[in-house]
């Protein structure tokens, strides 16, 4: 999905209750719209794989934070250790 907005995911990480991922952010969409299709697809693809997935829903809100290419390596070593 993220690449069919041309924002290739870095790395993608997840504990119990939250999800970060790590991309290259479009010229041609919104942080906004990223989201709401990431959400979207995720969700639809989690319906397919039965239950307890099929009641899954995301929350109403996000955040997302935008930072330098220079910072991509210690944003990269954070989402990977999110766990700790």
């Amino acid at each position: 999905m993220l690449n069919n907005l041309d924002c290739p995911a870095l790395l993608i990480n997840s504990v119990d209750d939250h999800i970060h991922t790590l991309a290259r952010l479009s010229r041609r969409h919104s942080i906004e719209r990223v989201l709401e299709g990431m959400k979207a697809n995720s969700a639809r693809w989690l319906e397919t794989k039965g239950e307890p997935l099929r009641l899954f829903q995301w929350q109403a809100e996000y955040g997302a934070f935008s930072g330098s290419p220079s910072q991509a390596k210690t944003v990269r070593r954070y989402i990977a250790r999110q766990a700790e």
